[in-house]
C-alpha cells in the first residue's frame, strides 16, 4: 500500500497503489493535506489504476477530500 502525490500543473493527482485500508488513513490524509494546500492546484485527481482494494476507511477519505475541495473553492 502506497499513497503519493503527484503534481502536473494545476493538477494534483492523488495515486493508490495496493490495498489501501485503516492502516493508510494517516497517509491518505497527508495525501489530501499536501493536494489541498498546494496553492496553484486547481483540479484533483485520484488515480485507482493501481489500487487492488479499498476499505471503509480509504473511502471516507475520499469523501473527506471532496468535502474539503468543495468547501475552498466555495
Amino acid at each position: 500500500m502506497t499513497i503519493t502525490v503527484e503534481f502536473h500543473g494545476p493538477i494534483a493527482i492523488i495515486i493508490l497503489l495496493g490495498g489501501i485500508d485503516y492502516s493508510a488513513q494517516e497517509e491518505f490524509r497527508n495525501a489530501n493535506t499536501r493536494a489541498l494546500s498546494t496553492e496553484w492546484v486547481r483540479e484533483i485527481h485520484v488515480d485507482f489504476a493501481q489500487a487492488t482494494f479499498l476499505d471503509s476507511s480509504a473511502i471516507r477519505a475520499l469523501i473527506l477530500l471532496q468535502k474539503e475541495a468543495s468547501s475552498q473553492s466555495s
